[in-house]
């Protein structure tokens, strides 16, 4: 799943359950009660590894803002690189 897909099922999850709330609100709602994003796959060899950590940087214009603080690397399988902060991440 990419970081928009998991942003759209929270926002399926609490329209759901018969909550009858504003978009802005669950947007707002998400933005508070999430810091950051996990994401693993499982790889061709049977393990499991981070692919993407993506953060929930607040609201703007009604949305929820999404950011990626770090680069993930591409390697396949057991050996991979070393997580590296992105340059134009501001923390």
């Amino acid at each position: 799943m990419t970081r928009t897909v998991t942003k759209c099922v929270l926002e399926m999850m609490s329209l759901s359950r018969g909550l009858m709330l504003p978009l802005w609100a669950i947007h707002k709602q998400i933005a508070a009660a999430i810091d950051l994003i996990v994401q693993h796959d499982q790889l061709t060899d049977g393990t499991h590894k981070i692919t993407r950590i993506t953060e929930c940087a607040g609201v703007e214009n009604d949305r929820v803002v999404l950011s990626r603080p770090v680069r993930v690397p591409a390697a396949e399988g057991r050996r991979g690189g070393n997580w590296r902060r992105r340059p134009d991440s501001n923390r």
